[in-house]
């Protein structure tokens, strides 16, 4: 399991953070962002912004997934399918 909390919104490279997210992950991938509209200036320093579950939802691209509105924030839990590659005789 890996829990990215408060963490994403704070990332330049988006998608790069994401990535290697999942490359660790080996079963529930859990995030939690502010659900926040984007704004040219922050005081909390803010690169990303999630006001809309998709935006959450898409960047990670996992199919299995529940995301749902918790407080001001966005819950996200998704499920890492392991890949048909991997031998397990290995």
């Amino acid at each position: 399991m890996v829990i990215c909390a408060h963490a994403l919104e704070h990332c330049l490279d988006l998608q790069r953070v994401i990535e290697e997210l999942k490359r660790v992950c080996r079963g529930q991938l859990i995030i939690i962002v502010p659900k926040q509209r984007p704004f040219l200036c922050t005081l909390d320093e803010h690169d990303q912004f999630f006001f809309y579950e998709e935006q959450l939802t898409w960047a990670t691209g996992l199919q299995e997934f529940q995301c749902f509105s918790a407080g001001g924030d966005w819950f996200y839990c998704g499920r890492q399918i392991p890949s048909l590659s991997r031998n397990p005789s290995k």
